[in-house]
């Protein structure tokens, strides 16, 4: 069991891979969905394996010993983005989107609940309220060097 804010949002290449991809004519890969535990206490992002494979995630590090409780000797480090969406206040039917690029890394995570952890690297582009007794999380975006604000989309009702 996991204490604290579980949110389904999506894994993708950094945007300075993608840009690679795309002058090699190369497709670009799908964003894979996730369940992120939020954990305050972790310095980096941590997906299982298998979700960083799936995200076709660019490889910088395959011996990256993961520690905690304990060490995963399996763990990889890997440059990628975590996607979040929000619905406007302001106009119906209409999301805005965030992006943060960075240090993702994959180990054995050994839970059936949750794909993966966000840790402070990314987290450092929100102010976050937590309610731990409803488990509502509210993340206002303030931005950062690796953060950026991505067009706003409307969505079909």
């Amino acid at each position: 069991m996991y204490y604290g804010p579980v949110i389904i949002t999506d894994l993708t290449i950094a945007e300075e891979h993608k840009k690679a991809l795309v002058s090699a004519g190369l497709p670009i890969p799908q964003p894979v969905r996730c369940r992120f535990l939020i954990d305050t206490g972790a310095d980096e992002c941590v997906v299982k394996h298998e979700f960083a494979e799936r995200a076709q995630l660019k490889l910088i590090n395959d011996s990256s010993p993961l520690h905690g409780i304990g060490v995963d000797t399996s763990g990889r480090t890997y440059m990628g983005r975590i996607l979040f969406a929000c619905d406007s206040r302001v106009q119906s039917g209409v999301r805005h989107f965030f992006a943060v690029d960075g240090a993702i890394q994959s180990g054995n995570l050994k839970s059936d609940t949750i794909d993966g952890i966000i840790g402070r690297n990314i987290l450092r582009s929100f102010e976050m309220i937590y309610n731990g007794i409803t488990g509502k999380v509210i993340m206002r975006f303030i931005g950062g060097a690796e953060a950026q604000r991505l067009p706003g989309m409307i969505i079909d009702s």
